[in-house]
C-alpha cells in the first residue's frame, strides 16, 4: 500500500512516530548482542548499557532506579499491577473478596482483566461515576468497602477525551478516608500514566504507588515499564510476579531483557519529560483547529473545559446523516484520526467511554477524535479542514 508523500497523521494517542533519540538509541544497543545474565564481556556490557537506561528511566521519574521494572507494554504492565493487587491483599488470609476501584473509561487492558476476575468470582468491581465533563466523581466512598480495597486505578489522563484526572487528588482522598475509619490496610493506589508523558508535566510528589508507560505513546518503541514509587510496593511487586522464569527485572518480571526496546524507551523518556514545552505550540494548533471546526461544519468541541491534553480534541458532528467512521474513511487519502466508535460484526458501537461520561450514542457515532503532534503544522490543519469541506456538503442532513 502506497502512502501518499504529505499525508496527515492526527492520531498520535493510539501510537506515535518515533523520536530520532528514540531511533539512534535503539540502533546503538543492537550492536551490543550479549545476554545481560551473561559473565562474559559481552554479557557484562549489555548488562552495564541495561544499569545506565534503567538509570536513565528513574532519574527522568525522580524515583529509584530499583523502583523500575522494564515490561513489553502497556497490557502486562495493567495486568500485573491488578494480578498483584489481588494476590497481595489474599495473602492477608481473610474471608473477604477484594474490591477493586476504576472507572469504565479505563484501557481495555485494566477493564477486560478486572472483568475475568469478577466473572470467575475472585474480586468485586466498583465503578466511579464520570461527570458529563469527563472527571471521575470519588468523594463518596462507601466506608465499609475501605477494608476490603485490593486496588484503586485510574488512568492519568484518557486516550479518546484527553481528559485529566485528579489522581492525587483522588488517592489521597482514599487515604485520609482509610484512617478516619481505622482501616490499617492500604490498598495499591495506581495510574496509567502513557498517555500524559511528555505532554503535560507530571504532578509531584506522586500519591500513587504504581505508574504504567508505555513507549509508542510518545515517540519510542512498543515497549513500557512499570514505574514504582516506594521500597513497600517493589517487595510486594517481588513475592507477586506475574510470571516467573530466570529471574529478571528483580525476579518480578523474567525473561531476557530485550535490550533495543529498552534502550529506545529509556531515550523516548528522556526527551519527553525534557521537552515538554513543546506542545505548547501543539496546543495553540489543537485550539486552532478546534475554532475552524466550529464555525464552518457546527461542530462541537467535547470536554473543552476540562483540564485535558494539550493535543487532544473530542469533536462531534452533530450535522452529519452518515457516521464519524464513514467520514474518515471518505478522507482517508488525505489523514488519520479516529472516531468515537468501534465496528464489530458490521455494527456501529458507540463509544463506552463516551457513553460513560453522558454522551449519547447519536453523539458518540458521530464524534472524531483528532490528536495531534509535534510534527503537525498550520498548512497541515488548513488542508485538513479544506478536506472536510469538500466532503461536507454531501454529507449535511
Amino acid at each position: 500500500m502506497e502512502i501518499p508523500e504529505d499525508y496527515i497523521y492526527l492520531d498520535h494517542n493510539a501510537t506515535t512516530p518515533m523520536r530520532p533519540e528514540t531511533i539512534a538509541e535503539i540502533q546503538k544497543a543492537l550492536h551490543v548482542h550479549g545476554n545481560p545474565s551473561s559473565s562474559h564481556l559481552l554479557g557484562q556490557k549489555s548488562k552495564e548499557l541495561l544499569k545506565g537506561y534503567r538509570k536513565m528511566v528513574g532519574d527522568a521519574f525522580n524515583v529509584e532506579p530499583e523502583f523500575v521494572v522494564f515490561t513489553s507494554g502497556g497490557t502486562e504492565t495493567n495486568n500485573t499491577v491488578i494480578r498483584l493487587s489481588v494476590d497481595r491483599f489474599l495473602e492477608l488470609g481473610n474471608n473477604m473478596k477484594p474490591v477493586v476501584f476504576t472507572s469504565k473509561m479505563e484501557h481495555p487492558s485494566i477493564l477486560n482483566c478486572l472483568e475475568n476476575l469478577a466473572t470467575n468470582d475472585i474480586i468485586e468491581v466498583k465503578y466511579f461515576p464520570i461527570n458529563e465533563n469527563g472527571i471521575v466523581e470519588y468523594q463518596n466512598i462507601s466506608n465499609e468497602l475501605l477494608p476490603r480495597t485490593a486496588l484503586v486505578t485510574i488512568m492519568f489522563a484518557n486516550n479518546e477525551t484527553g481528559v485529566i484526572q485528579p489522581v492525587n487528588d483522588i488517592f489521597d482522598h482514599f487515604k485520609r478516608k482509610a484512617i478516619e475509619n481505622g482501616v490499617t490496610f492500604q490498598p495499591i493506589f495506581h495510574t496509567d500514566a502513557s498517555q500524559i508523558i511528555g505532554r503535560v508535566p507530571l504532578p509531584t510528589p506522586f500519591a500513587f504507588d504504581l505508574m504504567t508507560v508505555t513507549g509508542h505513546k510518545f515517540g519510542g518503541p512498543c515497549s513500557g515499564a512499570l514505574i514504582a514509587t516506594n521500597n513497600e510496593t517493589i517487595k510486594a511487586l517481588k513475592r507477586h510476579p506475574l510470571f516467573f522464569g530466570g529471574g529478571q527485572e528483580f525476579g518480578i518480571r523474567s525473561g531476557t531483557e530485550n535490550l533495543p526496546m529498552i534502550a529506545g524507551l529509556a531515550a523516548a523518556i528522556k526527551a519527553a519529560v525534557e521537552n515538554v514545552a513543546d506542545f505548547d505550540f501543539v496546543q495553540e494548533l489543537r485550539n486552532y483547529f478546534e475554532k475552524e471546526l466550529e464555525e464552518k461544519f457546527n461542530a462541537k468541541s467535547f470536554f473543552e473545559t476540562s483540564p485535558r491534553l494539550p493535543n487532544t480534541a473530542s469533536i462531534v458532528f452533530p450535522d452529519l446523516k452518515i457516521t464519524a467512521s464513514e467520514l474518515l474513511e471518505k478522507c482517508n487519502t488525505v489523514f488519520a484520526a479516529s472516531t468515537g466508535a468501534a465496528c464489530h460484526a458490521n455494527t456501529v458501537m458507540a463509544s463506552p467511554c463516551l457513553v460513560a461520561c453522558g454522551r449519547t450514542t447519536e453523539e458518540a457515532i458521530r464524534t472524531v477524535r483528532f490528536s495531534l503532534g509535534q510534527e503537525n503544522t498550520k498548512s497541515q490543519i488548513d488542508k485538513v479542514v479544506t478536506t472536510l469541506n469538500e466532503q461536507f456538503s454531501s454529507l449535511k442532513t
